[in-house]
C-alpha cells in the first residue's frame, strides 16, 4: 500500500512535516508486517537516529542547536521480559550505549570492554557524552555542557532541566 500523502500546512516546515508523517506511516507499516512474521516473537527492534532536527537555535552558543543532538532511542520486544515497552527513560546517552543497554535488558552478564555503558543501570550523574556538530565539538556531563569551535572559542554552560523540551534558561557555568 502506498503512502497516502497528506497535506501539511503550507510554509517553511511543510516538507519536514511531510517527512514526519511518512516516517510515522512507514514505521507503523513495518510493525504491522512484522507482527505477522513467525520470528516476531523472538525479535528486538531498535530505532534510533544519528542526529536530531534543528528546531531553533535553542542554546546561547551561536550556531549550535541543542535539539540537533537530542535523538530518539526506541527498544521494542514482544517477548523479552526485561524490555518494558512504553517506558520512557530520560537519561543522557549516545549510540555507543545501545549495545550495553540491550545486554543489560536481556539479563546477559558481560565483561564490558565497550566504550558505552548501560542506560538502564548507570546513574545520570556518571553519564558523559561527546558530540560534533559541523565544526563545533562538545560534551555533556551531568548538568554541564562544554562547547568549542575554532572560530568562537569555548564555553561551559549549565544545562537547563530537560524533559522532552528545555525547561528553564541556559546559564554560563562557574
Amino acid at each position: 500500500k502506498e503512502f497516502p500523502l497528506k497535506s501539511a500546512p503550507p510554509g517553511y516546515h511543510q516538507k519536514r512535516q511531510n517527512t514526519y508523517m511518512y516516517t510515522d506511516w512507514a514505521i507503523g507499516r513495518f510493525f504491522r508486517a512484522l507482527k505477522n512474521a513467525p520470528y516476531y516473537k523472538n525479535s528486538i527492534i531498535i530505532i534510533t537516529a544519528d542526529h536530531g532536527y534543528m528546531v531553533l537555535n535553542d542554546t546561547p552558543y551561536p550556531g549550535f542547536p541543542y535539539s540537533y543532538i537530542h535523538i530518539p532511542l526506541i527498544i521494542h520486544s514482544n517477548s523479552h521480559p526485561g524490555i518494558n515497552n512504553g517506558k520512557i527513560v530520560r537519561t543522557l546517552g549516545s549510540q555507543i550505549d545501545v549495545g550495553p543497554t540491550i545486554l543489560d535488558l536481556l539479563g546477559i552478564s558481560y565483561n564490558n570492554k565497550m566504550l558505552g555503558t548501560s542506560l538502564v543501570q548507570d546513574s545520570q550523574s556518571k553519564r558523559f557524552v561527546s558530540f560534533i556538530y559541523h565544526n563545533i565539538k562538545g560534551w555533556i556531563n551531568g548538568d554541564r555542557m562544554g562547547v568549542f569551535s575554532p572560530s568562537r572559542g569555548g564555553k561551559i554552560f549549565k544545562v537547563p532541566e530537560y524533559q522532552g523540551w528545555l525547561k528553564g534558561k541556559w546559564q554560563l557555568a562557574n
